[in-house]
């Protein structure tokens, strides 16, 4: 068994280590190391005017600039004791610090950075400097990206120049060589899916919720409900003839829908939601309850032409159909867009009306005539009385 001296050697004559070179040797091998690229986190030491002391532990101390802004866009504040994060872009020599940067850095560590933000998930923010004809110019600290037309918002934007100067956040989307693709709707796509799956859990039908229009097709619109585009058919606008939703509502408009029917979805299916304007509207066949019987005479206007018959709205809501065989008097019709057009008046008498189908049968008063001035709209001369007279007159012969 070995045995100390009195000088602190081993029994073989050899100097053990000193207190000061072991505590050396500790500190060294427990010494951060930093390269350039690397994503570090520190405390804040000490704030002077134009830069900050960080400390990244085990004697390693970083700089760290107070001109910057963060990689959220966001002025560089910071007060001794806060915890910040950086990328080092100067490893420092021994006894000098190191660098770091709160921003996204330039050059081959800027796209280090956004490398890493990409396989992440993070987040990047940068500033819209430009545009052309294929998306948006942007600097996202010291690297600039291109943001293309189809990844600005979930619908190509009209104008681009509205976007210029605003800061912006986006995912990295791709990186090639010196190119960095960025998305913004990739962005909206994961808000509005987490959206979606809030409205979908509370939705349900019958109750009216607030939309915006965000698209409009022949077949109905789509309304966003709050992250979902529910389905707005063209038979459930407006109680109104109509013949596209485009007549009566344009994209943007805000409005209240009634739920219908919620279809959560199985599988692969995608959840569908369908909604009405209409259940919302007064019904006006309820109040023709009061005005609308068989044998009054009202004035209308044309608002649909079909080959069998012409129809006529009394008052919005309520219209009727003048079947072909009554169009010109019992003569013979091969096309009633010959004798009339859509949006034009015409004096009509109400037939009979079937209250639970939300039908009525009319009749011209004046035989609708080919010949200009004969029985056409707002050409005709004849009183209503008049009509009533000539028209049981004809019915007697």
């Amino acid at each position: 068994m070995a045995e100390l001296g009195m000088g602190g050697g081993t029994a073989g004559g050899e100097q053990e280590p000193s207190f000061e070179q072991l505590l050396e040797e500790s500190l060294a091998k427990a010494r951060v190391t930093i390269a350039k690229g690397d994503r570090v986190k520190g405390t804040v030491l000490s704030v002077g005017e134009r830069e900050a002391i960080v400390d990244l532990g085990a004697k390693r101390e970083a700089l760290l600039s107070l001109s910057e802004v963060t990689t959220e866009g966001e002025p560089l504040r910071v007060a001794v004791g806060d915890e910040v994060e950086g990328t080092v872009i100067d490893e420092g020599s021994e006894g000098e610090p190191a660098r770091i940067t709160s921003q996204v850095p330039g050059g081959r560590l800027g796209r280090q950075y956004l490398a890493e933000a990409k396989r992440e998930g993070r987040t990047v923010t940068g500033v819209v400097r430009g545009y052309n004809r294929g998306g948006l110019e942007v600097q996202i600290g010291g690297v600039r990206a291109f943001c293309p037309m189809s990844q600005i918002d979930t619908r190509a934007p009209d104008d681009l120049s509205k976007f210029v100067g605003q800061r912006m956040s986006f995912k990295v989307h791709d990186l090639r060589g010196r190119q960095v693709v960025v998305s913004r709707r990739a962005l909206m796509d994961e808000e509005r899916s987490a959206k979606a799956q809030e409205t979908l859990a509370r939705i349900a039908e019958g109750q009216t919720v607030h939309g915006v229009v965000a698209s409009l097709h022949d077949f109905g619109a789509f309304v966003d409900v709050g992250g979902v585009d529910a389905l707005l058919p063209t038979s459930e606008v407006t109680r109104r003839r109509i013949s596209k939703p485009a007549d009566v509502l344009k994209p943007g408009q805000e409005l209240e829908v009634q739920v219908l029917k919620v279809d959560l979805g199985e599988g692969k299916r995608r959840p569908r939601v369908t909604v009405s304007l209409k259940s919302l509207e007064a019904d006006p066949w309820e109040a023709a309850r009061a005005w609308l019987t068989e044998g009054a005479a009202f004035r209308g206007k044309i608002v649909g032409i079909q080959p069998f018959g012409v129809f006529v709205e009394l008052v919005p809501g309520v219209d009727g159909l003048i079947h072909v065989s009554d169009l010109a008097g019992g003569r013979r019709v091969d096309n009633p867009e010959n004798l009339v057009s859509v949006g034009q008046e015409l004096d009509v008498l109400v037939g009979p009306v079937d209250w639970d189908n939300r039908r009525v049968s009319l009749s011209p008063l004046v035989p609708v005539s080919e010949e200009p001035g004969e029985g056409r709209g707002e050409e005709l001369t004849t009183t209503l009385g008049e009509a009533l007279r000539e028209k049981e007159a004809r019915e007697g012969q």
